[in-house]
């Protein structure tokens, strides 16, 4: 905040010496700390005030010095005009406007000038000022500054508390807050409760840990603060079953916005799929667990009718079951809407080619609904800091019935890193706890970073109730004739992986002979085929070596069909 006013153009040319970047330069602290004892001003002075509380000013202007103003010595000059240069400590904000012998300045430029500097915590502030008088004679011009003083300002805004204590009727509390960050950024404070029990006005009680209570303004939806014990009345609605309270703690008011709906924590499945039993709770439609009114999105996942037909269902609540039809969520009168109570027709799935599931959401506040076809494709994906996130680099193949499978390295995430790894499932990346584990559940389209300890897996994804596993390969090695000439394939050559070439390696004799890769010493997964690429672990044929010598063998598994490898003589 750089503020410079100057009024006159001719004094601008006599003061040459007097221009913006000396403005700019800033104020020196004053000599004196007395605040009772005046600044000189040529024949005059200048004696700051006390501190202004712009919260108890109702005027526009307010009094910021008390001002001698100083007087001609020549009988032909005469004062034309004084200014007051205003600057913090920094010399980062400085203010430069015209002042009268009054010492008024506008109390909203104070304002400006704090908020610049320093915020709106009302603490008490301190900035160094001078007053500089401009006189002439008609020929000459003459420039007299007085003596630097403080003018101390308190910002107009009131003392708040991070959080108040919100009490009802029946003696229950709740708090009252922002999203944690300084109330004076953030002043929005929030706070939901139940409906109470009974009709008419609802009587709050909110306090602050220091006493500091909020009670009723003179205005509506505004309120005051005091230290003396008080309420906050606020309208009750009829038929809301919870209201969301707003304050603004610097702007004293508030806001009150009742709901009206009634969401149950879960609801189940009705419909062709199981034939409209209400007592079925296969198929349940719920959010994360927490309050349905914080996180109303619920979600849900059902099976596509084995002749790929339609469905039509309606949700009925986990109070519902058994009978009662009265609370079912129901279509509403536009595509992608419901409506409570049972209060419309059927819901409607039109079925989609290829569907195997169909994961349905609800937002139980906005009254929308959507579905979205589960396919099984060909390949996902593992994404990772190893593999830089790609999204096509570290395919899973599908193995049939929603499993898919591959073979790569995962690094653990620590507290510094991105690390860890998730899916990519038709485009959307899928994650879940980010808690070092082997086994687990992943949720499409959100999530942290799944984690596990750093090594090399057997990675497999179950899109059918959307789980993984993960096998450690603790090794891969040669087994068959081709390693030590061992007819009977009793003998592993380990490889090691290198996660810098990021494939296994062995060096070492081999023997003319057959030979393929094997995870774990054991037959359960072994890779063989006819060439060099699209090696497969599902019974692939012998691989061949020639001629026996000492060789270099890399081997990447990756995922079935798609494994590969390399051999090359080594000295």
């Amino acid at each position: 905040m750089k503020k410079i006013f100057f009024g006159s153009l001719l004094f601008a040319a006599l003061f040459t010496a007097c221009s913006s970047d000396d403005y700019n330069a800033g104020i020196a602290s004053p000599q004196s700390s007395d605040p009772t004892v005046p600044q000189s001003f040529g024949n005059g002075s200048v004696t700051e005030v006390g501190t202004i509380n712009l919260a108890e000013i109702t005027e526009e202007n307010v009094k910021v010095a008390t001002i001698v103003a100083p007087t001609p010595t020549s009988t032909t000059a005469k004062l034309d005009s004084m200014y007051i240069t205003i600057n913090d400590e920094s010399s980062a904000n400085v203010l430069v406007s015209p002042i009268k012998a009054d010492g008024l300045f506008a109390a909203s430029e104070l304002e400006a000038l704090i908020e610049a500097t320093y915020g709106k915590r009302p603490d008490e502030r301190t900035f160094y000022a001078i007053i500089s008088a401009y006189m002439s004679d008609g020929t000459q011009a003459f420039l007299i500054n007085s003596g630097v003083f403080n003018v101390k300002v308190k910002s107009i805004y009131p003392e708040v508390a991070s959080a108040y204590t919100l009490t009802m009727p029946d003696g229950s509390t709740y708090t009252v807050t922002n999203d944690g960050s300084d109330p004076y950024v953030n002043s929005t404070f929030n706070c939901r409760i139940p409906a109470p029990e009974g009709t008419g006005p609802i009587v709050l009680k909110l306090v602050s840990a220091d006493g500091q209570y909020m009670v009723n303004g003179a205005e509506e939806n505004t309120f005051e603060y005091t230290k003396s014990e008080g309420s906050l009345t606020i309208p009750a609605s009829e038929g809301a079953v919870y209201y969301d309270l707003f304050f603004d703690v610097l702007y004293k008011t508030y806001q009150v916005n009742p709901l009206f709906i009634d969401i149950e924590q879960c609801y189940y499945f009705t419909g062709t799929l199981n034939g409209w039993n209400n007592t079925n709770t296969d198929y349940k439609l719920t959010n994360d667990g927490s309050d349905p009114y914080s996180n109303p999105t619920f979600t849900c996942r059902i099976p596509a009718p084995e002749d790929g037909g339609d469905i039509e269902f309606k949700m009925t609540p986990e109070s519902g079951l058994g009978g009662d039809w009265s609370k079912c969520l129901a279509a509403g009168s536009t595509n992608g809407t419901f409506v409570y109570n049972n209060g419309g027709g059927n819901l409607y799935i039109n079925a989609i080619p290829g569907a195997k599931f169909y994961d349905l959401t609800f937002n139980m506040m906005e009254l929308t609904w959507s579905y979205q076809a589960v396919t099984y494709s060909d390949y996902i994906y593992l994404a990772c800091d190893y593999n830089g996130w790609s999204t096509s680099a570290s395919p899973l193949i599908h193995l049939g019935d929603g499993v898919y499978e591959g073979f790569y390295y995962i690094q653990e995430a620590d507290e510094s890193s991105t690390w860890g790894f998730k899916f990519v499932i038709d485009g959307t990346w899928c994650g879940g706890n980010h808690a070092v584990a082997t086994a687990g559940a992943f949720t499409p389209g959100s999530g942290d970073n799944l984690n596990t300890s750093t090594g090399f897996y057997q990675v497999k994804v179950n899109q059918a109730d959307n789980s993984y596993s993960l096998t450690a390969v603790n090794t891969i090695s040669l087994i068959g004739s081709a390693v030590n000439g061992d007819s009977s394939w009793g003998t592993d050559a380990d490889m090691t992986f290198d996660s810098a070439e990021g494939c296994w390696i062995y060096q070492g004799a081999l023997t003319a002979g057959e030979f393929k890769f094997r995870m774990n010493h054991d037959w359960s997964i072994s890779w063989g085929g006819t060439d060099f690429d699209n090696l497969t672990n599902q019974n692939g044929a012998n691989l061949k070596l020639a001629e026996g010598g000492n060789y270099l063998v890399k081997f990447k598994p990756n995922c079935n069909g798609q494994g590969s490898y390399s051999i090359t003589p080594a000295n």
